[in-house]
Order: C-alpha cells, then structure tokens, then sequence
C-alpha cells in the first residue's frame, strides 16, 4: 500500500508509523496471544527439565499481556517520538529471540 496517497485521517489510522489506531490492534492481537501461552502453560505436565523450561517460558511471555494492552491505553508511543522505530525494532528481536526457545521446547514436548 502506498501511504502517501492517503488522505491525513486515513494515514493517521493505517500507518503504523503514526502509532494510530491499526498499532493498538496489533498489539491487542499480541497481548491476545501472550495471554493464550499463559493459560496453556497449564495444561503442560512438566516431567522433565525441558518441559519444566517450557512451562516457564510460557509464563512469563503471559506477562506480556498486561503490557500490551497497557502501552496504548497510557499513550507510551507517540508519532513525534524520537528513536521510535529503533524501539519496535529490539522489541521484535527481542520477542523473536525469546519464542525461538518456545518453538524448539514445543516441537520437542
């Protein structure tokens, strides 16, 4: 989509760039899915050291619910903030880096 053909309201709400309405929902899917890997960390019965891993790994990524519904609420992200995409950058690394582990501990329960 080419973001400079839209009009101010429309890029204001589309652009992710703006921090806009689109952004909220993205992070409300995320803390949507925080909150899924909180509830099914129960249903693990950790046996061993790697499910024991995983189990806590789940947990705590449960964590991140809160804050992903939080964040927009508060307005911790504005458009005019200065090194705002260097912080959505490390926060996906650090989310990627972070479900790696998860993905690995998963396929092997």
């Amino acid at each position: 989509m080419r973001l400079s053909v839209l009009s101010e309201q429309a890029s204001q709400i589309l652009n992710y760039k703006n921090f806009g309405l689109f952004f909220s929902y993205d992070l409300l899917g995320y803390s949507f899915m925080a909150l899924a890997t909180f509830f099914i960390a129960f249903t693990i019965k950790a046996a061993t050291k790697p499910d024991k891993w995983l189990k806590a790994l789940l947990l705590i990524h449960g964590i991140f619910a809160v804050s992903g519904v939080l964040m927009p609420m508060l307005g911790t992200f504005k458009a005019d903030m200065s090194g705002g995409n260097l912080i959505g950058v490390l926060i996906l690394e650090f989310w990627s880096a972070y479900f790696v582990p998860v993905c690995i501990l998963s396929y092997l329960h």
